[in-house]
């Protein structure tokens, strides 16, 4: 896996409201091998008395190989807004793009996905105390 995340934090006045915006791009790449061996003709044995001397004869072969690889973009802003010295509101956006490819060549199954996935975040945060906020 393989992640690498970009942020940018700028902050300024709007009519005397204060903002602190926050935006950023993330890139994650990720893969999978998977090589599975199935084996026939395996010698049966007595689990509580095992024989250490009994050969193995079992005969292997590929059940499964499967590979995996997935990537995702994103890119996202948040701000959180000063509306007061003890209220500050918070609003989040972010964009996924998440993409799939799949390849079992043992089974000749293929397969790819794509999903764009936005999603927001909101909050209100009450700050009684100058370094406490509920």
């Amino acid at each position: 896996m393989a992640a690498s995340q970009a942020t940018r934090s700028t902050k300024f006045q709007t009519a005397g409201i204060k903002h602190d915006l926050q935006t950023g791009i993330e890139l994650i790449g990720e893969s999978s091998d998977v090589l599975r061996t199935k084996y026939t003709g395996v010698p049966t044995t007595s689990l509580t008395n095992p024989n250490p001397n009994t050969p193995f004869s079992g005969t292997g072969a590929i059940s499964a190989n499967v590979n995996t690889q997935g990537s995702t973009q994103a890119v996202f802003v948040n701000n959180s807004i000063t509306l007061h010295q003890k209220i500050d509101l918070i609003l989040g956006a972010r964009l996924d793009n998440f993409h799939i490819n799949y390849t079992d060549s043992t089974a000749g199954t293929n397969f790819s996905r794509t999903d764009l996935m936005p999603s927001t975040k909101g909050s209100i945060v009450f700050k009684p105390i100058k370094d406490g906020s509920i």
